[in-house]
């Protein structure tokens, strides 16, 4: 009996999971969007802490592939020592790793494994999509988007209630300005492993596309922890799926299943 009950609470979990990662595919697909703005003010988060103790500036670039408790998130840090980084990483539990991609002066580009205590994995789990956080000196703001068919004020409660000193200091609505971008975007997503979304990011944030490279091949999958020819075969299938999107599939109608 005590394994069933296991077997429905976790099979449970894993339903609620793709609930919820739809209504995010669905937020980023959404012409109507409603935009909430939260105030982060020293509250009890990883990337919080993490400007408030080194004294510097956390932006997000991208929150990338995610497990079931862990997530690949790619900031950009400027004031602090990349070796710092380091040391604060690995005395924190909330974040697993973290790996310098690049640095141009005073900022470096970083990608991390953070558990779903940051208040950049939370809202996902809600159906919202983060779209900005800026934290300087343990002070900043969090924007999310959440599509207006979905209940705004439940997913606000939801949120505070996992994050309880988060601030909504903001609600507007309003339109993309484009749903070229949002529908292009979602359409190459949906076809792409975590693995081959994941190469593609560390790569290009890792200025592996760069000319002359800024990271080779090599390093990139040293990264990853992966073979050079693993993370080469998931970024050729990325590519061909990105001019696949790119050049045969007509957004504006229902698009064509794409071959994996």
């Amino acid at each position: 009996a005590e394994a069933y009950r296991e077997l429905v609470a976790e099979l449970g979990l894993t339903v609620g999971d793709a609930i919820n990662a739809a209504e995010s595919r669905r937020t980023l697909a959404s012409d109507d969007v409603t935009q909430l703005e939260f105030r982060l003010d020293r509250t009890a988060d990883p990337f919080v802490a993490l400007s408030e103790t080194l004294g510097c500036t956390v932006e997000l670039d991208r929150v990338g592939s995610s497990d079931s408790s862990d997530c690949t998130v790619y900031v950009s840090i400027t004031g602090a020592d990349p070796a710092d980084i380091s040391e604060y990483v690995e005395e924190s539990s909330a974040f697993s790793e973290a790996q310098v991609l690049c640095s141009h002066d005073d900022c470096h580009h970083i990608r991390l494994r953070a558990d779903d205590s940051s208040v950049v994995t939370t809202p996902a789990k809600y159906g919202a999509a983060v779209t900005s956080l800026a934290v300087t000196d343990g002070r900043g703001r969090l924007v999310a988007d959440v599509s207006r068919s979905n209940d705004i004020r439940s997913v606000v409660e939801a949120v505070q209630s996992v994050h309880p000193e988060l601030d909504l200091v903001a609600q507007r609505e309003r339109e993309r300005d484009s749903d070229f971008e949002a529908r292009f975007r979602s359409t190459f997503e949906d076809v792409l492993t975590d693995r081959q979304l994941e190469a593609a990011q560390t790569a290009y944030f890792a200025g592996f596309f760069e000319w002359p490279r800024d990271t080779s091949g090599e390093e990139v999958a040293s990264m990853m922890d992966i073979t050079q020819s693993t993370f080469t075969q998931h970024l050729r299938s990325a590519e061909r799926k990105l001019f696949q999107t790119l050049f045969e599939e007509r957004l504006t109608t229902a698009p064509r299943p794409l071959s994996t």
